[in-house]
């Protein structure tokens, strides 16, 4: 059924392709690697900007990532706990990325085991973010699933500018006078930006603190983030960063449907403290330049560090408490050259090194009600590194047609040491596991676009990628069943079509397919305590998304859809069962008007049904459900003084019950996190 109706949306839209009236834009794409003119691209690359990050007085990048057919990023309370899935599942994702690569400002932050810090990105500095999903992502390093490209603010102007803003929202929750918890959030940014001769700077500073909506669902940070370009006199760009981060917020823990019913607000995880304190530090350098012989190479290195405590626990069988200090530090270089041009077409040869070092020390005790730990554990030293090396070769007619053919390798180790204890006897780690796992993963990729005509084009792609298990589902928390966890490996395939319909008028529609081999799940024993394991027959994933976008002079709507059949292989213990996690149909609108006067957002989004459990024991997987539900937020804004703006809005206006954050395989069916009701917020920008 599925694949019958994703030919005939294909057909329909290969239909359209007559009623185009204007030629698609020629620019580069500076988001994609392989520089390419945009209407050759041959893949998807999505992009959010900086009003779409920052609107709804956001603290985070969720809800302007949720507009990406195909990507879901969830959160437990606004600003807390967060995670993303591009076009995979749930299956294994606790909390971050497990499957993408995170790329800010052309410094690697994704680590050697494949975790990626999002809580690092912040909407107020940040200018834009594209998402290239899918096969091209092995451009990036071989995660299957995509690359997260980030850009940061740099100024435009020859003037010093200022963009401040103080937001203050309600968060659902009643009020009372005889509660602690008083239910507010209140956020803070101040961005300043500057040029100067030769170069661009910019200083960003944020904070925000929110008591949450549920009783145990706060959560606080503090951040800093520097950016500075210089422009030699040799035709050379030197970019340096640097930023701090501190943040706590609070780990509430799922809870079963009848008490999201009736007690939407109860928070196991409160009578454990269960919640994370994270600092990170770092800073890097990159240098970009066009040799003498034309080639064009781009190099950075980023050290960076970090410190978390981690109390934890959700019930007597499930409770502990965690302290991890890391250190470590990436490459990235890339060279592109051209190796011959004509008047009809092009060939450019492409090199690219990637290497990422980590180390930190884990340890972990047994935890009292009354916040002091005791009963070591373990205490464990990781050393990880990943290394990628890839060539590519481009053939361009910008006429015509783009054939991008790439190899690549990707090569990554664990140096793992240190006791495990039980009873408080010491056993040293490589006694019991192998304390160097290594995992080496071939990446071939292809990519073919064609120009139907002046107005749309036709592509294809095709990759492998990997993802590892990380050090998080290597250790939490029985030690002893995880160890043997393999690299997940996936080869993928994508179809689609790109076409400007009228002049005001785009449309992106894609298919794709990829099978997932040791897929990594997340399940629950009988105590409650969450295991790890590899999924026997893999997965099969399969999807159609589609982006429509009209966009005039002070206008812009855009819908986007997303069907999914993803289900376990047939060879595996669960043969054709939905994956937890992922809803087999989403869609959404975004409406954005600018004037003169005022502005307008409109954010309305539908997530489908969703299975909730599936796991090798269990003969009926696919017996619960999280209901389909929208969520539609407003806000207006309008100029009120010189420089100074204010916008209002309501947040989720429908009052939809629903569960922003699904544990999925839980047992005892603590599947839900719920998401607060409509809220309100007001916020003040000054810009000078």
């Amino acid at each position: 059924m599925f694949r019958h109706f994703a030919s005939t949306v294909c057909a329909l839209l290969l239909s359209c392709f007559s009623i185009a009236q204007t030629s698609l834009d020629s620019a580069e794409v500076s988001a994609y690697r392989l520089s390419c003119p945009e209407k050759l691209v041959p893949g998807v690359v999505y992009s959010v900007d900086s009003a779409q990050l920052n609107a709804f007085a956001s603290p985070d990048i969720s809800r302007a990532i949720n507009t990406i057919p195909g990507v879901k990023m969830e959160t437990r309370g606004e600003g807390g706990s967060r995670r993303i899935q591009v076009r995979g599942s749930s299956l294994r994702s606790k909390y971050s990325i497990r499957n993408s690569m995170l790329i800010f400002d052309g410094f690697i932050l994704t680590e050697a085991d494949g975790n990626s810090p999002i809580e690092w990105l912040d909407p107020s500095f940040i200018s834009n973010i594209n998402l290239v999903t899918g096969p091209a992502a092995a451009s990036y390093g071989g995660a299957y699933g995509g690359a997260f490209i980030v850009e940061t603010i740099e100024s435009k102007n020859d003037y010093p500018s200022t963009n401040s803003l103080v937001n203050l929202s309600t968060t659902g929750r009643e009020f009372s006078l005889t509660d602690s918890n008083i239910p507010y959030s209140i956020r803070a940014t101040s961005t300043y930006s500057s040029k100067f001769d030769g170069g661009n700077f910019s200083l960003s500073g944020i904070y925000s603190e929110n008591s949450g909506y549920r009783d145990w669902e706060w959560n606080e940070k503090i951040q800093g983030n520097l950016k500075i370009t210089i422009n030699d006199n040799k035709g050379g760009k030197h970019t340096g960063i640097a930023g701090y981060y501190e943040g706590r917020w609070a780990l509430p823990g799922a809870i079963s449907e009848a008490d999201a019913l009736t007690s939407p607000t109860f928070s196991p995880g409160a009578q454990y403290n269960a919640h994370v304190d994270r600092t990170r530090i770092m800073a890097g350098y990159k240098y970009e330049t066009t040799l003498k012989g034309g080639s064009k190479l781009t190099s950075s290195v980023l050290a960076r560090t970090t410190q978390k405590t981690n109390p934890y626990g959700t019930t007597n069988f499930y409770n502990g408490y965690k302290e991890e200090d890391g250190r470590g530090i990436s490459f990235l270089s890339s060279i592109i050259k051209r190796v011959h041009t004509s008047n009809n077409y092009s060939i450019d040869a492409e090199a690219t090194v990637m290497h990422i070092n980590d180390s930190y020390n884990l340890n972990e005790w047994d935890y009292e009600s009354n916040g002091v730990a005791y009963n070591p554990r373990e205490d464990i030293d990781f050393k990880a590194n990943s290394s990628f090396v890839s060539t590519s070769l481009i053939f361009t007619n910008v006429e015509e047609f783009r054939v991008e053919a790439q190899i690549g390798v990707s090569h990554r180790r664990r140096d793992i040491s240190g006791s495990i204890f039980e009873s408080g006897i010491a056993t040293p780690y490589d006694s019991l596991f192998d304390p160097n796992p290594t995992y080496t993963t071939f990446l071939p990729r292809l990519g073919f676009s064609y120009l139907l005509n002046n107005k749309s084009i036709l592509y294809f792609q095709a990759s492998s990628g990997f993802s590892d298990p990380t050090s998080f589902e290597l250790t939490e928390p029985a030690f002893d069943t995880n160890n043997s966890l393999k690299s997940e490996n996936a080869g993928g395939v994508e179809l689609g079509i790109r076409s400007q319909i009228t002049e005001k008028l785009f449309l992106n529609s894609t298919l794709y397919h990829q099978v997932v081999n040791d897929a990594i799940m997340q399940f629950a024993d009988s105590n409650d305590v969450q295991l790890y394991t590899n999924v026997n027959g893999g997965l099969t994933m399969s999807g159609f998304e589609q982006d429509l976008t009209y966009r005039n002079n002070n206008t812009v709507i855009r819908t986007y859809a997303a069907l999914t059949h993803n289900v376990f292989g047939p060879d595996s213990d669960n043969d054709g069962d939905f994956i937890p996690g992922t809803p087999q149909v989403s869609f959404g609108s975004t409406v954005r008007y600018n004037s003169e006067r005022y502005n307008l957002a409109l954010d309305y989004r539908h997530i489908g049904e969703t299975y909730l459990m599936n796991d090798n024991t269990d003969d009926d997987g696919n017996t619960y459900t999280l209901d389909a539900y929208n969520v539609l937020d407003i806000s207006v804004g309008s100029e009120i003084y010189y420089d100074m703006y204010v916008e209002v809005g309501v947040k989720n206006v429908l009052n939809a019950k629903y569960t922003n954050w699904a544990n999925f395989n839980g047992k005892a069916l603590k599947f839900f996190n719920p998401a607060p009701p409509t809220t309100a917020f007001v916020t003040l920008r000054r810009l000078f």
